[in-house]
């Protein structure tokens, strides 16, 4: 983000990783807005920004709040452990049509440590996956759907942070 005093949407605000993404963006200058599932709560723990109800699979939800919208950042994400999760795959392509439809063109999409050179074997042959199993095919999905498939208006980054 070049320029300060951008307009940002961060979905999954209130998550550890959205928390860091919207605290940078506000000292950086830009506007912000948050979308949760929880604003009230939200708005507690940070009355710094503008606060929207939403849910990131149903984008009658936030639609609106994306007209001029510079960035969106995508921090959603899920436990995963019990149950499949669609929030990658089937989430960030419901995002990515409703920024094509309001013509916003940048997204920073958040997604996982991924498989890190530096993550020990506990990691690769436990963690992964026997607990996260759900989220990594999801986010396998969404990925690869996202470089290969995608032909569309979004210029988009993905980043996989390991360590926070």
């Amino acid at each position: 983000m070049a320029s300060s005093n951008q307009h940002v949407l961060v979905f999954g605000a209130t998550g550890r990783i959205g928390q860091l993404v919207v605290n940078k963006c506000l000292e950086a200058g830009h506007q912000v807005t948050g979308v949760t599932r929880n604003p009230e709560a939200a708005m507690k723990k940070q009355p710094k920004i503008k606060w929207i109800k939403a849910d990131a699979l149903d984008p009658k939800t936030y639609e609106d709040a994306l007209v001029g919208q510079d960035v969106v950042f995508g921090c959603t994400g899920s436990d995963g452990i019990k149950e499949k999760t669609v929030i990658f795959s089937q989430g960030y392509a419901r995002i990515i049509e409703a920024m094509e439809r309001k013509g916003v063109k940048r997204l920073i999409a958040i997604t996982s440590c991924h498989d890190h050179p530096n993550a020990g074997w506990f990691f690769r042959r436990f963690v992964k996956p026997c607990i996260l199993n759900n989220i990594y095919a999801d986010i396998e999905v969404f990925e690869t759907w996202l470089r290969k498939e995608y032909r569309g208006t979004v210029d988009f980054t993905i980043l996989r942070p390991f360590e926070f």
